[in-house]
């Protein structure tokens, strides 16, 4: 169906309209999470590079096509592409929407998740840290955003053999998540097993 659409939309808009690339970003996005990267890697590519030309460098929809192509490295295994290309993003989501934007927290746990793919769990853990700082200063109560970010940054510091910092972040994340999604969404369980396998609180009600 995704193919159908590009080819509509290319053939009555255009191959550069923004709604026929906003259709092959979405048959490249699909293509990378059925694990097809030899075919999503070059659409993607091509999107980034028609909304580079179209809609200039730091659009919000050239940061969107960029940030999809970093994913895609990073789910290809081609890790290297991957935290140059988030790095990328970051600054630029950073600049354009700033720190806290929930599409900037996005691409910044993003990089996280690279530098984790690279080795490099404690450079991951900084990015987190510092995305954590910058969206708890946001008025109102805890997002998903904060609860991935708590999340990750917990996971990190236990690849990083320090379970004690890691289990308050972790019950932080799962009751957050808890009271935002329920108890039995799977990221809820997710996190209930992770704090469990540390000896962790499970307590979605707990105060921290």
């Amino acid at each position: 169906m995704l193919r159908e659409v590009v080819e509509q939309c290319t053939e009555r808009l255009g191959a550069d309209d923004p709604d026929t690339l906003v259709a092959a970003g979405n048959l490249g996005v699909a293509l990378a999470w059925l694990g097809r990267f030899d075919d999503a890697l070059p659409l993607l590519s091509h999107v980034l590079a028609a909304r580079e030309r179209v809609l200039g460098d730091e659009h919000v929809d050239t940061l969107t096509a960029r940030d999809a192509l970093a994913v895609t490295y990073r789910l290809a295994g081609q890790v290297a592409a991957a935290v140059g290309l988030h790095a990328h993003v970051v600054e630029q989501r950073i600049r354009v929407l700033g720190p806290a934007h929930p599409h900037t927290l996005t691409s910044r746990c993003g990089l996280a998740l690279a530098r984790i793919a690279a080795g490099s769990a404690g450079a991951a853990a900084n990015v987190l840290s510092a995305a954590l700082v910058d969206a708890e200063e946001v008025p109102g109560p805890p997002t998903l955003a904060t609860v991935v970010l708590r999340a990750n940054l917990g996971r990190c510091l236990l690849q990083l053999e320090r379970p004690g910092s890691a289990q308050p972040l972790l019950a932080r994340a799962l009751a957050d998540c808890t009271a935002l999604l329920g108890a039995n969404h799977p990221d809820s369980v997710t996190l209930r097993g992770e704090l469990a396998r540390i000896g962790g609180s499970l307590d979605p009600g707990a105060s921290f």
